[in-house]
Formats: structure tokens, C-alpha cells, sequence
């Protein structure tokens, strides 16, 4: 198996948000985005990043959101067959605030 040196792109995912969650989160968290999934329930993405970790959990506190409806949404885009990626602490030290699950997307470019 090859080591290689691709950066996974990796956000802290809050899932069945309203659409007033949705932009609170957008305007709270530098880099944060939402996606409409079905009438008024979104999908918002924060860059999981050192800067963005206690802004991420006091939108999680605040909004009084459930742990079920968060997961860490890590993407990895590669174009080998097989590889070994290293993903960086701030996973980590995320999951020491919010115990949630870990998503993993492999995408072969």
C-alpha cells in the first residue's frame, strides 16, 4: 500500500437543520456552508479547522443539537487504487467535544 501525501478535505456536518439554524451556522462559522436536502431541513458544512473548533461547539450547544444528527464528513479524493492517508489531529480533538461518528468519502479521480 502506497503512503501518500493527498489532504483529505474534512467539515464538521450538522444534518436536519431549519433554515434559521442553517444561516445562524453560515454567519457563525468562517468557511461554513449549508445545502437545502428537502423543505425547510439543510445540511450545514463547517471546515473543521483549530480556528473553527470551539465555534463549532458552541453552535452545536447553543442550537441544542443532538449528537445523532452531526457527523464528521472527511472527503478524500485519489486517483491510486490504494492508499494510506494520515488524517490530522484536529479530528481527534473534535471528536474529544462531540462524540460523533466518522464519515469517510473516497472518491477515484
Amino acid at each position: 500500500m502506497k503512503h501518500s501525501t493527498l489532504q483529505p478535505t474534512i467539515h464538521f456536518r450538522f444534518h436536519q437543520l431549519d433554515k434559521m439554524q442553517a444561516y445562524t451556522l453560515k454567519h457563525e462559522i468562517i468557511g461554513a456552508y449549508f445545502q437545502e436536502e428537502t423543505h425547510n431541513s439543510y445540511t450545514g458544512y463547517a471546515p473543521l479547522t483549530q480556528e473553527n473548533l470551539d465555534d463549532i461547539n458552541d453552535f452545536f450547544v447553543r442550537q441544542q443539537l443532538s449528537v445523532q444528527a452531526c457527523d464528521i464528513f472527511i472527503s478524500i479524493d485519489t486517483p491510486l487504487s490504494e492508499c494510506s492517508v494520515e488524517l490530522p489531529v484536529i479530528v481527534n480533538k473534535m471528536l474529544k467535544y462531540i462524540d460523533c461518528k466518522l464519515t469517510l468519502a473516497v472518491k477515484n479521480s
